[in-house]
């Protein structure tokens, strides 16, 4: 009779134990049920932590992180950008179907197992899925922001009534393709969304030819000059000009163009005739004349270069007809610089017709 009991007894305590464990493990299975229902701890969907998220939560919370305005800062302006503006859209059933999948997709006793023993699990990330429109966002840039914030480089300005100039300032503009980077990386992110957008400097261009003409005729005015100023000048870069005839504070027509001797200046279109003659690769004598002639403007080298390398006895004239063929009719050279030398010839031009104007110009 002991030994029935005892094993009675037995009996009945291993019937409550497997009883009791059936109602921890229904138990169990119910919280892993319920566990599924939300996502895991460690996922990240698009960078945001959506642990212990159901799937309206996730993607409120996705909306949330990424209709954040994006802050542009343009040197000290703060200019806040609306993902909307340049059709900025999040694929959110595309990254809540990947969660999805990860969240129930297993093999449910292999995850039942791993949640029993509270086995760690590696962390579930969902990349981002997200796209915009580029052609927006660098009208926006263009359009937008550069029309409001962008600042021309502003040349140097005479100043009124004096000899000077007025210091120009540098320009800034958007750097358009970095810009567009910037501002890209900070719309697929959730956390970083300021930008400091790069910016190119220009730096003050050259003073225009107008502005220039100004300040030259202003330096006439504040000098007092009572005489009559003739001036050309061509940047053979960009092909601009200056040309204006100023007498008393008053321009003068250019066509024709104002007669004034030509001095030392006449020197240039020599040089000109003997180079023409004398090739790439002229002698040594001829060197010497020329750098006599040029850098110490001596009138003896000028004419020894004529009579040596020109025309002993028509030299001037010869140097004249290469400067009617270059197009200058108001030009000319009618004898030798020595004392005594008789002019050669006698030129008249449209110059030297004008009326309302006279310099005394050199017949010579």
């Amino acid at each position: 009779m002991r030994s029935r009991s005892s094993g009675s007894t037995l009996t009945w305590l291993s019937v409550i134990l497997i009883i009791f464990a059936i109602i921890i493990l229904f138990y169990m299975l119910i919280g892993f049920s319920r566990s599924r229902s939300t996502y895991p701890s460690n996922m990240e969907i698009a960078g945001v932590p959506v642990g212990g998220f159901n799937r309206a939560q996730a993607a409120q919370r996705l909306l949330e992180a990424y209709n954040l305005p994006v802050e542009l800062h343009y040197n000290d302006a703060v200019i806040h950008l609306d993902p909307a503006v340049i059709n900025f859209e999040l694929n959110l059933e595309s990254m809540l179907a990947t969660a999805d999948y990860v969240r129930i997709g297993g093999q449910f006793w292999n995850e039942f197992w791993d949640y029993l023993w509270a086995s760690p699990n590696s962390a579930a990330i969902v990349p981002l899925d997200a796209s915009y429109s580029e052609q927006l966002l660098r009208s926006y840039l263009t359009d937008d922001i550069g029309a409001r914030y962008d600042l021309p480089a502003i040349p140097a300005q005479p100043r009124v009534g004096s000899v000077s100039f007025i210091e120009g300032s540098s320009g800034t503009t958007i750097d358009l393709d970095r810009a567009v980077v910037q501002v890209e990386n900070a719309l697929f992110s959730p956390i970083n969304r300021v930008v400091s957008l790069s910016l190119e400097t220009s730096a003050p261009p050259r003073p225009s030819y107008q502005n220039l003409e100004i300040l030259l005729k202003q330096i006439l005015d504040s000098a007092n000059f009572d005489g009559t100023a003739g001036l050309y000048l061509m940047d053979m870069q960009t092909s601009q000009e200056i040309h204006f005839v100023y007498n008393n504070k008053t321009d003068y027509p250019t066509e024709p163009d104002l007669a004034f001797s030509a001095s030392s200046i006449i020197k240039i279109p020599i040089m000109i005739s003997a180079y023409t003659r004398l090739g790439e690769n002229p002698n040594a004598e001829a060197l010497n004349l020329l750098e006599g002639m040029i850098v110490e403007s001596g009138n003896d080298p000028a004419d020894w270069l004529m009579e040596q390398f020109i025309d002993e006895n028509r030299g001037p004239l010869l140097v004249t007809e290469d400067i009617r063929k270059l197009g200058l009719e108001n030009t000319f050279l009618a004898g030798y610089f020595r004392y005594g030398s008789p002019q050669l010839a006698s030129y008249n031009t449209p110059a030297q017709d004008r009326t309302d104007l006279f310099t005394e110009p050199d017949s010579y």
